[in-house]
């Protein structure tokens, strides 16, 4: 079984399981949400570090530790909060995951910011 066919088991098992339940897939991972605050590409990363390595021409000295994300007056909701709006128009541009084609640039953390919950951070609030 390939860690595709695993997590799309797992995906389906999830929505059917729980109705208030949505599965936002990042590929390849979340450094990619991060690096659409600042680029609109999409361009695909075959891994992590070859994002960070593009996301730190942006936040030089970005990590990932649990240090960096809780700086004091400085994490990384403050230092992305700025160009939130550009990021889900950028993710908002690229196509949805497809399990046939996963293979290329996918974000789909604008789909949060849509829900009720969340609109307050895109008010300003």
């Amino acid at each position: 079984m390939t860690q595709l066919s695993i997590f799309n088991k797992l995906r389906a098992r999830l929505c059917t399981e729980y109705q208030n339940v949505k599965v936002i897939v990042n590929n390849p991972c979340l450094e990619f949400w991060f690096l659409l605050h600042f680029e609109r590409t999409s361009k695909y990363y075959r891994n992590c570090s070859s994002v960070v390595r593009s996301l730190k021409k942006h936040l030089s000295g970005y990590e990932k530790t649990e240090k960096f994300f809780k700086k004091r007056n400085n994490d990384i909701y403050l230092q992305l909060k700025p160009f939130l709006h550009s990021a889900i128009k950028n993710a908002e541009a690229l196509d949805p995951f497809e399990l046939e084609n996963p293979e290329r640039a996918i974000c789909e953390m604008h789909e949060l910011f849509h829900c009720e919950e969340f609109k307050p951070c895109l008010m300003g609030g």
